[in-house]
């Protein structure tokens, strides 16, 4: 186990400063990297990016959703 995980802050700055943005239209630039959990768990790719962009994007797809214009309201879906 690890004793002392990096804060928010020092992951995002070890980011920024070490490794290019993936850019992408829909959600914005991220950030890809492998990681250990403090576990001591290994995940080979792990996406970081700012989550209001798809959040947004999910709240807008409720909302088509509940007015009948999404994609589970129309013909084949459903």
């Amino acid at each position: 186990m690890y004793k002392n995980p990096i804060s928010e802050k020092e992951i995002i700055e070890f980011l920024q400063k070490n490794i290019e943005p993936l850019k992408n239209g829909d959600y914005g630039a991220g950030y890809r990297a492998s990681m250990y959990l403090t576990d001591g768990t290994f995940l080979p790719c792990v996406m970081f990016q700012n989550s209001s962009r798809i959040i947004n994007l999910a709240k807008k797809r409720f909302k088509d959703e509940i007015k009948g214009r999404g994609i589970l309201g129309r013909d084949g879906y459903n």
